[in-house]
């Protein structure tokens, strides 16, 4: 085929023309109303938000400013109620420590006592006070006050007053001068939004502080506004004609204080709220009408070669390779794309079996994998092989001693039963030989079968898919499929049974290695319990019974059986520790001398160092080193008390108390079980955890 020019004899053709007059219709007309309706919604939309988070800012900062003055009232009044009761003792911030003292510097220029017919006594800060202040509150108001003193060429000064009640013929008050850089939040301590500009108003619309001047047309839209009629936001032009974006909000400071209402006002410019459009207004039509006129060039070139077909193609392509194989190509032009067409809807169908296998392979390899308990594993391995391969019965046969020929034959049924037969299996050398260097054995009625599968749970089968279970070339066991109807199974179906059975294999293996870890783990902590009790005839059995009692009591308190197991191994080498005393000590039978005293305290410490190399017995250390602190913190050896005493080292020291008590030592006779109950019950909440204590009753009775 020659290369396509650019001309308009495509066009004669019907589809050609339908595409293209419909690409031209539906393609360049939307997208230029698109562009246009989006750049003035974009635009509206930027405003109307920037609107919003304005009036929310004003909002915000208005509740601050309010809050503000609660906190300095409350500040004011901790004084008023803590230090200037006595008129002798001088007020002092550092008296109230560190953080009080920052705050009253942060919050305060100065603080001033005023009594009637007395000179005003300065408490803090500097000496200044505008003479006037004064005569501005009122003596006889009993709210507190807020004063705001204008100033000729400084900002204006901001007081709050507080009476103090000291008795009827003279009244006091508290009057503090405000740190405008804390009441207001600019300067260092700045809380406005980026690039907002503030300005707050007092009741006669004069100004209080602010970054920006105001002229009479934003007075006026504020007084117009302030009803609550309507938004608090609106647009408005300065003396410089710049367009700006306003929101206000008032604040009411009368329910609380004798004070004026003031207005808090934030504006933004309007130009750099509107900023990124300019760039967009700019760029995103040329960008646009860029890229029309390239795919407009490129569509006259390819639609008259490909069409309609190709893109039904190449959007099937592309559900291929997002992994759908649903989509089907429907094309009825009599011609190479309608063959091309079947051929593909023949290949997506395969690959569509092809994944929806590997899928399954993989959740059944998953679910196997990631189980170390052998029961699961087979009852998962045999139900999903059945449902996989869809056979009518599964077995799996494992040796416990190939040489022996003793085997656990575990068999799934079409009713989805599971049993567990152990048994002698009669495999002769032949067949081991055989199973051993195959990777699978289709075996059908008319050949002979072997013994073992002669006797298999389900009669009338007609094929059987064997696949042995090898581990380092040795025979572990196998897996049977049987088939009331012989079918073909495709080379590829075989292939993944096969690596199911390596997968079972290697599942099998890991969860018989982690049940040879784990009992040799259990058979550790006994040899160490066994250790320290053989160490003296008097603590013989004593780490068993007092594992057996710590255990009762974790299960009456409900604890799960991670934890139960983490107490199981703690209270078998509590004890530990006792390897590094002497036996002379431990087998005294007379009193013990502080000095020996003090090596008996050492043994929770040793013990737990003992333990500390061994990562499995992280959670059990801390059981160790504390099963000897009392709940009142007189215990050893770190003195703990209450809750900062784990619950396991609170459960193993009643355990631990009881069977020492009731056991006979070289020094005394064993209590009764009566006497030693009535002790822990004496001591609950004293050296024992009280509810430790009621899980332990019902455990000795």
């Amino acid at each position: 085929m020659k290369p396509s020019r650019i001309d308009s004899t495509f066009l004669k053709s019907k589809i050609a023309r339908r595409i293209f007059f419909l690409f031209i219709g539906c393609a360049l007309l939307p997208i230029v109303v698109l562009t246009v309706l989006t750049f003035f919604h974009v635009a509206t939309q930027i405003k109307t938000q920037s609107l919003d988070r304005l009036q929310q800012s004003s909002k915000t900062y208005g509740v601050s400013i309010y809050e503000r003055f609660l906190a300095l009232e409350s500040d004011m009044l901790f004084v008023a109620s803590t230090r200037l009761n006595n008129d002798n003792e001088k007020f002092d911030p550092t008296a109230f420590g560190k953080p009080f003292q920052i705050r009253i510097q942060e919050r305060f220029s100065s603080l001033h006592l005023i009594k009637d017919g007395e000179s005003p006594q300065l408490l803090f800060g500097s000496d200044s006070l505008n003479a006037n202040i004064i005569e501005d509150f009122s003596a006889e108001d009993e709210k507190n006050q807020i004063l705001l003193k204008k100033q000729n060429d400084r900002p204006v000064e901001v007081y709050i007053v507080i009476p103090i009640e000291k008795n009827k013929s003279q009244k006091s008050f508290l009057l503090a001068r405000i740190n405008n850089i804390f009441l207001w939040g600019l300067g260092h301590e700045n809380i406005l939004p980026p690039m907002t500009e503030l300005c707050v108003l007092g009741q006669a619309r004069e100004v209080i502080v602010g970054s920006f001047q105001t002229n009479p047309e934003l007075l006026q839209k504020i007084a117009s506004r302030e009803g609550g009629q309507d938004a608090r936001q609106f647009e408005y032009q300065d003396s410089d004609r710049e367009e700006f974006l306003v929101s206000f909000w008032p604040l009411y400071l009368k329910g609380n204080f004798q004070a004026p209402n003031l207005t808090i006002i934030l504006r933004q410019s309007k130009r750099d709220v509107l900023a990124p459009m300019e760039n967009f207004k700019t760029i995103f039509p040329l960008a646009v009408l860029l890229s029309l006129w390239i795919a407009l060039l490129l569509s006259m070139v390819f639609i008259r070669r490909y069409m309609v077909p190709v893109e039904k193609l190449k959007e099937a392509t592309v559900h291929i390779a997002q992994r759908d194989f649903s989509r089907k190509i429907d094309i009825k032009s009599g011609d190479e794309f309608e063959t091309l067409a079947q051929s593909f809807n023949t290949m997506s169908s395969r690959l569509n079996k092809q994944f929806n296998a590997l899928e399954t392979i993989s959740d059944i390899s998953q679910t196997i994998l990631s189980s170390l308990n052998t029961p699961q594993i087979i009852q998962t391995a045999l139900m999903r092989l059945s449902q996989f391969f869809e056979s009518d019965t599964s077995q799996i046969i494992l040796f416990k001693d190939p040489k022996s020929q003793l085997a656990f034959a575990y068999n799934y049924s079409a009713d989805q039963r599971i049993e567990n037969v152990e048994g002698s299996i009669e495999i002769t050398k032949t067949d081991t030989t055989q199973l051993q260097k195959q990777q699978y054995i289709i075996r059908t009625d008319e050949e002979a079968l072997p013994t073992y599968l002669t006797d298999f749970p389900e009669s009338c089968m007609k094929m059987f898919l064997q696949f042995p279970l090898l581990h380092n070339k040795e025979l572990k066991g196998m897996i049977n499929l049987g088939f009331k109807e012989q079918s073909p199974l495709a080379e590829e179906d075989r292939d993944h049974a096969r690596q199911l059975a390596d997968q079972i294999t290697i599942a099998l293996s890991n969860a018989d290695l982690i049940e040879t870890l784990e009992k040799f783990n259990w058979g550790t902590l006994e040899a160490l319990a066994r250790t320290v009790d053989a160490k003296s005839h008097w603590t013989a059995g004593h780490s068993e019974r007092v594992t057996d009692l710590t255990i009762k009591i974790s299960r009456i308190m409900g604890f799960s059986n991670r934890e139960t197991t983490i107490l199981h191994q703690a209270a078998l080498v509590h004890d530990i520790g006792k390897i590094g005393i002497p036996s002379i000590i431990l087998d005294k039978p007379g009193k013990l001398t502080d000095e020996e005293y003090h090596f008996i305290k050492q043994h929770p410490v040793i013990g737990a160092r003992i333990l500390e190399p061994i990562t499995a017995f992280a959670d059990v250390l801390n059981i160790v080193l504390h099963h000897h602190e009392q709940y009142n913190g007189s215990g050893y050896p770190e003195g703990l008390k209450g809750e900062e005493i784990g619950i396991g080292a609170r459960i193993l020291a009643i355990a631990d108390v009881y069977d020492a008590l009731i056991s006979a030592r070289p020094y005394r006779a064993g209590w009764v079980k009566d006497k030693v109950v009535e002790l822990i019950q004496k001591e609950s909440g004293s050296m024992f955890d009280p509810e430790v204590v009621k899980a332990f009753l019902r455990a000795v009775q």
